[in-house]
């Protein structure tokens, strides 16, 4: 698990918070929001990763690396073209791409509300130079204390064109779902958002043991799917 320790959370006014957006871009950084019982809190960063998640990983046929600002433009390249209903929109945004990939690095994985990693998916892992086929999602990780049950870690996962109907994506959800093993093992489920009419991708997880689930959190045009970990 990690290896940092968080600080003991400091409480203060909705005018204190406030004031937060006049601080320079690294002190605002340092803190994030909580609010349990509509008591605003600001709680430290904790020093070191909560969440350590691997920069790669294999698996049959797929290679994982981790997302970062150096490597983002591949997935800016698989996708500004893609006229697929149901890939994210903002996979196209190459600016949009570039600040959310430079702050989730940054923050998801110091976050326990919500840590996360983002992972580039490759083909032919025993390649020299396997070839780019997609992009995979963990978020949603929670450590927080709650008086119910936190929602679960959620995945999702993106394939590029020349990718799909492979058999692929269920490599893919695999490797995620290991990885949220590996990292948070207290997890007892794990969810999916898909778009409803995306049948293809409904009947792939279904595959995998995924089920419609009424504390599912996805949201219209989407469906939530729930898998026992």
């Amino acid at each position: 698990m990690g290896g940092g320790t968080e600080a003991a959370p400091v409480c203060v006014s909705s005018v204190v918070f406030s004031e937060l957006r006049f601080l320079p871009r690294e002190v605002r950084n340092s803190f994030y929001l909580v609010k349990p019982h509509n008591t605003e809190i600001i709680q430290p960063r904790p020093t070191g990763p909560v969440w350590n998640f691997p920069e790669r990983a294999e698996s049959e046929a797929i290679r994982l690396a981790r997302l970062t600002v150096h490597n983002y433009l591949t997935v800016w390249q698989m996708f500004c073209e893609d006229a697929s209903p149901f890939v994210d929109g903002r996979l196209t945004n190459r600016e949009w791409l570039y600040h959310y990939v430079r702050d989730r690095h940054a923050t998801a994985a110091f976050s326990s509300k919500n840590g996360g990693a983002d992972y580039l998916v490759y083909t032919e892992a025993t390649k020299r130079q396997p070839e780019p086929a997609g992009v995979g999602h963990i978020y949603g990780l929670n450590r927080l204390h709650h008086s119910a049950a936190p929602p679960p870690p959620h995945i999702g996962l993106y394939l590029a064109a020349p990718a799909r109907g492979r058999g692929l994506g269920g490599r893919v959800a695999l490797a995620l779902e290991a990885i949220v093993r590996r990292v948070h093992p207290a997890a007892t489920s794990i969810m999916v958002n898909i778009h409803r009419e995306n049948t293809a991708s409904l009947r792939l997880f279904e595959k995998l043991g995924y089920k419609e689930s009424s504390k599912a959190l996805g949201a219209k045009p989407l469906t939530g799917l729930i898998k026992r970990m």
